[in-house]
């Protein structure tokens, strides 16, 4: 009897250590598999292996930024050179007005047109004909032949359109017909001298004029008067 339920408590015992391994041992078995498919073990016994994950892809290198290339410096016009300033021009001095002459004789030729040399020459001539005084009729030098400042011939002019015995004694119109004669002072050859106050005396020479009277009646008075002019 003892034995039987020895054999009874044994065998029951048996079964439930089978019933207790044999979860285990089909449990481990099956682990076993999967870790051969899948290479690993599982971290739990019993539970599923973990799939592992897959391996992290190595992160792409970031591509170095490219160096900013620094802008070119904006394309300026160079600046010009400030123009140097011109040196102020120094203004000329304004000539001062001539004092006018305040002798009547030259005041008279003047107005009829000479000027500068030929101003001065025309005096010196009319002073050495006549003192720049109106000679005709009624005066103590007249020589019945010449008339007024400039002693103009009457014989030899007294043709022309412009002879005006009572205009030639004025001075005014004497000294514009002396203008005339004279081409504005260029030339005094009927007074026996050239443009320039020198002797030209032939046309006295062929009135039978001797060297004597033409220096001592023409150039030597007029030298003189031309030393004397008071403008």
């Amino acid at each position: 009897m003892t034995r039987t339920v020895l054999r009874s408590t044994l065998a029951v015992v048996v079964l439930a250590l089978v019933a207790t391994l044999l979860p285990i041992a089909l449990g481990a078995g099956l682990g076993r598999a999967a870790a051969d498919e899948t290479g690993g073990a599982s971290a739990v016994p019993g539970a599923d292996p973990a799939v592992p994950a897959d391996p992290a892809t190595p992160a792409t290198p970031a591509t170095p930024a490219t160096p900013a290339v620094p802008a070119p410096p904006a394309a300026t016009a160079p600046a010009k050179p400030a123009k140097p300033a011109k040196p102020a021009k120094p203004k000329p001095a304004k000539p001062k007005p001539a004092k006018p002459c305040r002798n009547e004789l030259a005041q008279v030729l003047h107005k009829a047109g000479f000027r500068g040399e030929d101003l001065r020459e025309a005096w010196a001539i009319s002073m050495r004909e006549s003192r720049g005084r109106s000679i005709g009729p009624g005066n103590r030098l007249f020589n019945g032949r010449d008339y007024g400042i400039f002693q103009l011939n009457r014989p030899t002019f007294g043709g022309q359109t412009w002879w005006n015995t009572r205009k030639i004694l004025t001075k005014d119109y004497s000294a514009k017909i002396a203008y005339k004669l004279s081409k504005g002072g260029r030339t005094w050859v009927l007074w026996g001298l050239d443009g320039d106050g020198r002797p030209k005396a032939h046309l006295y020479r062929s009135f039978g004029w001797s060297s004597w009277q033409i220096q001592n009646w023409i150039v030597q008075p007029f030298q003189r008067f031309y030393r004397a002019y008071p403008c």
